[in-house]
């Protein structure tokens, strides 16, 4: 009897063979590796999307503030003698220039150099927006000119008028009632970059 139960507690003891060790590790890495390439999946896919996200949402706010003011864009020198009913210095695909009465006193306030009126103590109203570096950027004045938006691939400004029920570009800047600005933003990085455009118009409210 006692030589029964030591040959079953002896047989009980039996370990795993090398082979079966074997096996079962190789199926631990492979399932290690799906795992591990399902997860790094996902994580690119959640980086790629924050970027993205990020990148236009940073380039929207920018355009949406030079669509406002270029709306809000005033006659150079109004009230001067002879008057000014210029809205824009600069007309570029790339680059634009215009005066803002930014202080509300109904006119804009340029050195008398610049076309402005006779003013002791004028006050630099002229707007530039430009692309530099792959930044969207804005000059008020002679003051620095500060990034609005960044990762901006190309920036394309087109100046129309009203033909009919449609528009087609202005020949002249007397001619220009809707200003049309493009974005190219850059998204991602690596071999997941791309670009996103994004595309805005606003009529001249002191045309």
């Amino acid at each position: 009897m006692k030589a029964l139960r030591k040959a079953n507690l002896s047989g009980g003891e039996e370990g795993f063979t090398l082979v079966e060790m074997m096996v079962t590790i190789v199926i631990m890495l492979a399932v290690f590796f799906a795992l591990h390439a399902i997860f790094d999946m996902s994580f690119r896919v959640f980086s790629f999307s924050n970027n993205k996200v990020e990148a236009v949402e940073n380039a929207r706010v920018g355009m949406e503030r030079m669509i406002r003011e270029i709306r809000a864009a005033y006659p150079y020198a109004k009230p001067c003698n002879p008057p000014d009913e210029r809205l824009f210095a600069v007309m570029g695909e790339t680059q634009i220039a215009f005066g803002n009465d930014l202080d509300g006193d109904r006119k804009v306030d340029l050195p008398v150099s610049e076309g402005g009126c006779d003013d002791p103590e004028p006050e630099d109203e002229e707007i530039t927006y430009f692309l530099n570096d792959k930044k969207l950027m804005r000059q008020k004045g002679d003051e620095s000119a500060q990034p609005v938006a960044e990762n901006v691939a190309d920036l394309r400004i087109e100046y129309l008028k009203r033909s009919g029920d449609g528009l087609v570009a202005a020949t002249a800047e007397s001619e220009v009632e809707v200003v049309r600005v493009k974005l190219e933003v850059r998204v991602g990085r690596g071999a997941g970059r791309g670009t996103q455009t994004l595309a805005a118009e606003t009529e001249l409210r002191n045309r």
